[in-house]
């Protein structure tokens, strides 16, 4: 997933080779989130967005999230990056089909990414909600895998790190 996440974002452009990513020329900065032994896909996503911005990053991409109510601890998290560092954060939607907000994404100085198809119509599996803040293309898109290659995926997990590329 990370790996794929990354390659939508950022992969290098115009070398003839496999993909190229929005982010033409930019750095990035990949931050582990989860323990090695993990039962879950984020464990320390907050603790990631503050090392990032810590560490001077311009945009977080946020390729997770969770259903539920919203929390003053995590909104705190955001606005510390977004507010005290300037930090564009960019998250993505959520795969749920439905009218539901998501955190993080619904949370304010947040950009919630829904997901598009190859006809620019909302993928069926994209969650939509008055908190969506922009549309990007999420499904079957071709990016970066792990052993050096390349594959498919769809998800408003590859939606969000498209827009984060472009910003």
């Amino acid at each position: 997933h990370g790996s794929h996440v990354s390659g939508c974002a950022d992969a290098v452009t115009n070398n003839g080779v496999g993909v190229a990513g929005p982010g033409y020329m930019c750095r990035f900065l990949p931050v582990k989130v989860s323990l090695d032994a993990s039962t879950s896909a984020i464990d320390n996503g907050y603790d990631g967005i503050v090392y990032a911005a810590d560490h001077g990053v311009n945009v977080i991409n946020m390729s997770w999230g969770r259903a539920g109510g919203p929390s003053s601890f995590e909104q705190s998290i955001i606005d510390y990056a977004a507010i005290n560092k300037d930090v564009t954060m960019v998250a993505a939607a959520g795969n749920t089909s439905t009218d539901a907000a998501q955190y993080p994404p619904a949370y304010d100085n947040v950009v919630s990414v829904a997901a598009t198809t190859n006809t620019d119509a909302k993928a069926s599996f994209s969650t939509y909600n008055f908190t969506v803040d922009v549309c990007a293309p999420g499904n079957n898109i071709y990016a970066t895998v792990a052993n050096n290659t390349y594959g498919l995926m769809s998800g408003t997990s590859m939606a969000s790190p498209v827009a984060a590329g472009c910003a």
